[in-house]
């Protein structure tokens, strides 16, 4: 079920249960069998949301390296000494073959600059 359908059913589903509470209706009881469901699709909802909103922004592989420079308290200048200066200016797509050496340096995985 898409997260807008969701949203709706959800929406009606809490409408009801306040009608229903505002109204006198005792039905609604802590152990209630409409208040599990409710919180059931909730749950589901919640589940559902995760999973399409909040998936992580892919990081730049340069902006990796300039966190992990700060990270290891070196210089710009230290790096480029390694390296080579293109790294610092972005003139250079990070390839297999340097992310395996930036890897290597920075102790992480070379997943982290692909």
């Amino acid at each position: 079920m898409r997260v807008k359908e969701l949203e709706k059913s959800i929406a009606n589903k809490c409408r009801l249960m306040i009608f229903e509470i505002i109204n006198g209706n005792n039905s609604i009881h802590p152990k209630s069998k409409k208040l599990e469901n409710l919180l059931n699709a909730l749950t589901d909802y919640f589940d559902e949301w995760e999973k399409e909103i909040e998936k992580p922004d892919k990081v730049q592989p340069h902006d990796v390296v300039n966190f992990l420079i700060d990270q290891a308290k070196m210089t710009r200048l230290e790096l480029a000494d390694k390296f080579g200066v293109e790294i610092l200016d972005r003139k250079i797509q990070i390839d297999e073959q340097m992310a395996e050496a930036l890897a290597k340096h920075f102790n992480v995985s070379k997943k982290t600059f692909l």
